[in-house]
């Protein structure tokens, strides 16, 4: 089974933090359509709320009929990029 390896650049120190404290990245959506300093913005006041966006946190148990689902039911790896 092919293996998708999704990773935070490394100038996002904000979402780099979101996910080592929430456990989990950005919804895909996010990452594909919001700018790089929107993401940064929003992980950091969740980060100052110490709450986890609750969109970017329930998005894999939420099929929204885009070709996108398919990507929560891929194994994934945070080990590089692809």
């Amino acid at each position: 089974m092919r293996e998708i390896i999704i990773k935070p650049p490394d100038d996002s120190p904000n979402v780099t933090k979101y996910r080592e404290r929430f456990g989990h990245l950005p919804s895909i959506e996010a990452m594909k359509w919001m700018k790089h300093e929107e993401l940064e913005k929003i992980a950091g006041e969740a980060l100052s709320r110490n709450k986890p966006m609750k969109e970017w946190e329930e998005r894999p148990h939420i099929k929204l009929g885009s070709v996108l689902d398919e990507m929560y039911d891929t194994p994934v790896s945070d080990n590089e990029y692809i």
